[in-house]
């Protein structure tokens, strides 16, 4: 529950930010257009190809996978496999290749079309048919297949959008899938839930058993360097299993190229020309695809040599969603070295690189029909689906079992936003699900479904005249062709309360006894005309006034008790015995516990939260019986607004003040025992100003040429993250005249919404000694801005400095006899300036230079000889195109102003387009003529981001309302410029301002 309580609030966080995940193909390089049709294009990138087309995951949210897989070994414990063709130790053992796309069990090629389904084509489509098929060895179909529609209009979150992996796996757990011939695939609908009991009875026979998470590799300590790098083993034991792997990727940013033909790698000539990804190179275009297999045996020529080199061989095989056109028929190769952070290929050198597979996942299903021919059916009509909710109790001598239909399968459930009918019209209409009874009893057998009482609560949660209308509920067993109808639900009408009916009721007469008192109780008890019978009492927390239990069985009439501890306490009633007659009886035992008492309310911050922060409250309590619950009432002084945060266990209550001023927060805590304490504080809540709260370095000595590590948390953030744009923050590097010898800008490493912090590093290599300060700045999305600067000092390195103090003594000499004594490790010696006589190793000979050197004797060592650092070479502007366009932009006259302005802004343009070029700044004010004609003025380069995303400035006048960018090809519509210091991000079709933003022409 925890689990899907923190789902829904991201799922909301993400509806609120309207984040857009379907980016069509009118951003990619029209001018190299290599290919497009309906669904992608498919572009030239220099001496590589790019594609643009439907993606669509939102997130990685695996926090229900059943066990994370590192190594083969993980896999065979997971998956509780024996197959003999598995080997236990990988590598060679392995076969050189697998194919699943050529198993009968592998579906067509799908296409998603325009909708944003990537993941649930590749949860649902790929994964869970390939894993239902072979658990029923069945030839794929196209209508036998399972199909993504149903599943994807659940957790869409309302609409074209994309999805939560772990959401479309949640409902494949829960509901299964129906095959394509039940639902056919159309991206024209992206709401209908197919309310009728075929589809659904059908889809709940085939559901997920569970899911994997595979560790990522190709990291620093993870390289691949070969294809048989045991590294790549989990991977290909997975598919060796016939296990078809999801993954998550950044699409839009893979290179690929074609394969070539070389006589030491003939298994390319089965695979001339088919496309192959090289690297990936950013993190643009969410995307979740589908691993297939893998060969060892595919080359590609990573470093465009001709050449077989090592690194070069293997690849896998991965399934797109964007149809047979894509690739190589719907597939295409991922070479191994794409897994890789530092490519291992001699010659290869991408600035930025970036994990090709993340988050790989395997699932297992359930045998067919298992446990589905018992189930809860109930027929509903309504107007507003998202107003409707249905409750199930299954009571089982006292233990409860509850489920919520729909509860945690993402935003399509609850979303205001897709308020319609069952079919996803405006008009009200009957709505048919089921609902397995293994959700509302996990493990419930056909043997134990007779002893549980089963209960459904139906609600319509908003009183606004669209009333629901209860048609029909029934239990069926259809194992024993039962069918329990619930006469009176029929045509019952709710608008806004709720209506509760008993399914069916067992008639065993076991009788429960419920306690709190002493902490290891024994139950004494007796039928009339009978002796005692003593047995202790286990731990039971399923209800508030209870810490034990104890069930006595088939008791025809009531039965006499009383209590006992280890100690020999006795609760006797006062010798009258308690007498015990219903099938549910709770007793307690009093003066054994602290009173409970409410000493304090903190926040989780430990401090007052900003306004719009939302924070956790943290009762401070003594006494009382565990758990303790907490509810509180919260007060706005000023306006007498009151908020309630009930009662619900085991969550902790979080508030957001949306305004500053002071509250008066009343908690209330409740104990096991159901006993209540209060106490009630006012809280002054102010609006806090953004500011960065650290900027941290590694404060041992620097040195020229070495790289440093900065890392800032900021507080009280408006961070901005929306349609594809991040918050970014400047970096800055002054020299001792304040001079700028050094700047970047970077997005977070990762941040929090909630909390309104963000994590940045920045990484630095000092050119020159001396003393210099590190600035990071920003405005946040409420246009507040903040800065924070720290000082640091860089030394050169020189020949002797063992113990990297910036001086020669003496304890250098001793550092190195230290370290050829293996007292000192790796970390605690400086071995470039350790190795005085060019030997290219540690020895006492180097401590005997520095001793010389000390001394001032003659010495033919380096001692004290500066290390020459030669910096690399910069980027440099990108070169003018030969190109202009043929058909200028309509554009105000081109004369100059007659007065041009003297104050000036500065505007920064972030090149998310990677267009080629100058890139031009043309702009004017309204009502004046045009201050620049066309092209436009060039904007001037400043470098490129952590995302390969290259950056340009240029200063405009200040009273500038209108800008056009362009590369001389293509150009952005005229933007509202609204002044100030200004970025623009074109990667999303409208600014911050919601002004349209992007024609590429």
């Amino acid at each position: 529950m925890q689990k899907r309580m923190s789902k829904m609030i991201a799922l909301l966080l993400v509806l609120c930010i309207m984040i857009c995940c379907v980016p069509l193909s009118t951003s990619a390089k029209t001018d190299e257009i290599v290919f497009k049709n309906d669904t992608f294009t498919m572009y030239k990138d220099g001496d590589y190809y790019r594609f643009v087309g439907p993606t669509g995951e939102l997130s990685n949210d695996f926090s229900g996978a059943t066990a994370t897989i590192s190594s083969a070994d993980d896999y065979y414990k997971a998956h509780k496999t024996n197959k003999k063709d598995i080997s236990k130790t990988g590598g060679d053992s392995l076969p050189k290749s697998v194919d699943l796309s050529q198993s009968k069990y592998f579906p067509p090629i799908g296409n998603q079309g325009g909708l944003g389904s990537c993941a649930t084509f590749s949860s649902v489509y790929y994964q869970f048919s390939y894993a239902v098929n072979e658990n029923l060895d069945v030839t794929a179909t196209a209508k036998n297949t399972r199909s993504p529609q149903i599943v994807y209009n659940f957790v869409n979150a309302g609409g074209n959008t994309g999805t939560f992996y772990g959401d479309n796996y949640d409902f494949l757990k829960d509901f299964g899938a129906p095959t394509l011939a039940t639902v056919p695939y159309t991206d024209q609908d992206d709401k209908n839930w197919y309310a009728n009991d075929g589809v659904w009875r059908e889809a709940i026979r085939t559901r997920l058993k569970d899911y994997y998470v595979y560790e990522d590799i190709g990291k620093d300590d993870k390289q691949i360097t070969s294809a048989d790098d045991p590294d790549l083993v989990p991977y290909k034991t997975a598919l060796n299993d016939g296990k078809v792997l999801g993954y998550s990727t950044f699409i839009y940013s893979w290179k690929s190229t074609t394969l070539k033909t070389n006589p030491l790698a003939p298994e390319n000539y089965n695979h001339q020309n088919e496309q192959v990804v090289t690297v990936c190179d950013g993190t643009n275009g969410g995307h979740a695809m589908t691993l297939v297999g893998y060969n060892d045996d595919i080359w590609t020529d990573i470093n465009n040599n001709d050449k077989v080199d090592s690194g070069e061989m293997g690849a896998f095989k991965i399934a797109n969603s964007w149809g047979e056109g894509y690739c190589n028929g719907g597939f295409a190769w991922v070479a191994y070295d794409a897994l890789n952070k530092v490519s291992s290929v001699d010659g290869v050198n991408f600035p930025y690189r970036y994990p090709i597979f993340e988050y790989v996942r395997s699932i297992t299903v359930r045998d067919y029909n298992d446990l589905s021919d018992f189930y809860i059916q109930y027929t509903l009509n309504t107007a507003k689906r998202t107003q409707h909710k249905v409750e199930y109790t299954a009571e089982k001598d006292g233990t409860i079992n509850t489920y919520q239909m729909f509860y945690g399968c993402g935003g399509g459930y609850t979303s205001a936003s897709i308020e319609g009918a069952f079919d996803g019209t405006d008009k009200a209409c009957d709505g048919t699900f089921v609902c397995p009874l293994d959700l509302i009893v996990k493990d419930i057998t056909y043997d134990d479904f007779e002893n549980y009482n089963w209960s459904v609560k139906f609600s319509d949660t908003l009183k606004d005249s669209n009333p629901l209308t209860i048609k029909d509920v029934r239990l069926v067993n259809e194992k024993t062709g039962q069918s329990y109808v619930v006469p009176n639900a029929a045509n019952t009408v709710i608008d806004g309360d709720s209506a509760s009916f008993d399914i069916k009721n067992t008639s065993n007469k076991n009788m429960v006894i419920y306690y709190i008192g002493y902490d290891n109780p024994t139950l004494h008890y007796k039928e009339s005309g009978s002796d005692f019978v003593s047995v202790k009492m286990d731990k039971n927390y399923e209800r508030i006034g209870a810490t034990h239990k104890y069930i006595i069985e088939n008791v025809d009439n009531g039965v006499s008790v009383y209590f006992s501890d280890e100690n020999g306490n006795i609760d006797d009633n006062l010798g009258k015995y308690y007498k015990a007659s219903d099938r549910l009886n709770f007793y307690r035992t009093y003066g054994v516990k602290e009173k409970l008492e409410l000493t304090d309310i903190e926040v989780d911050s430990g401090e007052y939260p900003d306004i719009n922060q939302r924070f956790f409250f943290k009762p401070i309590t003594n006494g009382g019986y565990p758990n303790i619950n907490d509810r509180y009432v919260i007060e706005n002084l000023d306006t007498g607004e009151i908020k309630t945060i009930e009662y619900v266990q085991p969550y902790e209550k979080s508030h957001a003040f949306y305004n500053e001023g002071k509250y008066r927060v009343t908690g209330e805590v409740m104990d096991q025992s159901g006993d209540t304490a209060t106490l009630t504080k006012v809280m002054d809540i102010k609006n806090q100003h953004f500011k960065f709260d650290s900027l941290t370095y590694d404060k041992n000595i620097n040195f020229v040429g070495d790289t440093m590590h900065f890392e800032s948390v900021t507080k009280y953030e408006g961070i901005i993250s929306y349609a594809g744009k991040r918050s970014l923050y400047l970096f800055e590097v002054k020299d001792e005249k304040s001079e700028t010898v050094y700047s970047e800008t970077k997005k977070s490493d990762q941040y929090s919404m909630v909390k309104k912090t963000s994590n940045i590093s920045f990484d630095y290599v000092p050119e020159k000694a001396g003393n210099y300060t590190l600035t990071i700045s920003s405005t946040d999305i409420s246009k507040e801005y903040a800065e924070l600067s720290t000082a640091f000092t860089v030394s050169d390195k020189i020949y002797g400095d063992a113990n990297a103090d910036a001086k020669i003594s003496i304890l250098d000499a001793t550092s190195i006899q230290l370290y050829c004594v293996h007292t000192l490790g790796d970390d605690e010696i400086k071995k470039e300036l350790a190795d005085c006589n060019s030997d290219d190793k540690i020895s006492i000979l180097d401590a005997t230079h520095i001793q010389l050197f000390v001394a001032a004797l003659d010495d033919t060592g380096r001692v004290g000889e500066t290390v020459v650092y030669t910096p690399p070479v910069k980027p440099t502007e990108p070169t003018t195109p030969t190109q202009n366009p043929t058909d200028p932009p309509t554009a105000p006259p081109t004369d100059p102003p007659t007065d041009p302005p003297v104050s000036q802004n500065k505007v920064t343009f972030t090149n998310s387009f990677r267009w080629s070029g100058t890139i031009y700044c043309y702009y004017w004010a309204d009502g004046q003529p045009a201050m620049t004609s066309w092209p436009g003025v060039a904007m001037t380069f400043i470098g490129v981001n952590d995302f390969g995303e290259s950056l340009y400035t240029f200063e405009v006048p200040k009273e500038v309302t209108h800008i056009i960018f362009s590369n001389g090809s293509s150009q952005t519509t005229n933007i509202k410029y609204d002044g100030g210091e200004t970025r623009y991000y074109p990667i999303s079709t409208t600014d911050s301002n919601g002004h349209n933003l992007v024609n590429t022409w």
